[in-house]
């Protein structure tokens, strides 16, 4: 067998990773955080985020989202469920969500009320 320069780096590389205990393998899988996602389920009113003053329908959660929801007339907020591995605070109307793990579904809990007297 005849051995030329280029099989004895070749060689000499794959002893040194081998000896060392080091081993290239294609890696598909990404070390990255993963994204998480913020789905909001909702009638009778509309989720405004507060940053743009924009309607907010979900999508990726990247930084801090303070959400608001304004109820039709003859209807009120009773609370916001939030299903999903998320942190978060509600202060009325408002919800701030700080982080996100995962899909989150969030839901503004209303009630009807009447109308009649107004």
């Amino acid at each position: 067998m005849r051995v030329n320069k280029k099989n004895s780096v070749a060689l000499a590389l794959v002893f040194l990773l081998v000896s060392t205990g080091i081993a290239v393998i294609g890696a598909s899988e990404s070390d990255a955080t993963p994204v998480g996602t913020v789905e909001v389920s909702y009638d009778h009113g509309i989720i405004i985020n507060k940053a743009t003053g924009l309607s907010y329908n979900g999508g990726e959660f990247s930084e801090e989202l303070t959400l608001i929801f304004v109820p039709n007339a003859g209807y009120e907020l009773v609370l916001w469920n939030v299903l999903g591995d998320a942190d978060y605070s509600a202060n009325g109307c408002e919800l701030t969500i700080r982080s996100v793990r995962g899909n989150v579904i969030i839901t503004p809990e209303i009630r009807n009320y009447s109308t009649s007297q107004q």
